[in-house]
């Protein structure tokens, strides 16, 4: 590249640029984000473990079509040979068809029933504790985020603390 000095200067400069407007915003989405990181855990734990139940025969898969097709994902009768599953992300090939299929239907050997039902049943436990061990570190949470809030201040108050590290002192 012959613009070398001219491309890592612009580029120097705007991820410095970027810093400092990601520190500007930092104490008023810290809180968020963090809530938003716990919340986004919470979901995927419940969904892993509808998928678990599902797997076992416990669930009917039905409400995961539901939520599918509120989602746009099309959803028809099996039973009538038409496509189970249209999505646009089929067309990329990423066979969500397929994925759909073989996930939300309960699997036929009873062993391997017995032990989605007992990981569907282990993961619940496993949600309800770290349910209680989040509202118990609220307190916690705001300490954290207190702190950071704080930390982004300062970088505010002295915005040359971006630079520091590159000044190799």
């Amino acid at each position: 590249i012959e613009n070398k000095f001219l491309v890592l200067t612009i580029g120097l400069g705007a991820s410095v640029a970027w810093s400092l407007v990601l520190v500007a915003g930092f104490s008023a989405s810290f809180r968020c984000f963090i809530y938003f990181a716990i919340l986004a855990l919470f979901v995927l734990l419940v969904v892993l473990d509808y998928g678990l139940f599902v797997k076992a025969g416990v669930a009917t898969g039905r409400s995961g079509a539901r939520v599918l097709e509120h989602l746009g994902v099309a959803l028809r009768d099996a039973a009538n040979d038409e496509m189970l599953l249209q999505s646009p992300s089929s067309r990329r090939g990423f066979d969500l068809k397929r994925i759909a299929i073989e996930n939300l239907r309960a699997t036929e050997d009873p062993a391997w029933q017995a032990f989605y039902q007992a990981s569907a049943w282990v993961l619940v436990f496993t949600i309800i504790l770290l349910i209680c061990m989040a509202l118990r570190m609220k307190q916690k949470l705001n300490v954290v985020v207190g702190i950071a809030s704080e930390a982004a201040r300062t970088f505010r108050e002295m915005p040359s603390l971006v630079i520091f590290p590159f000044l190799g002192i």
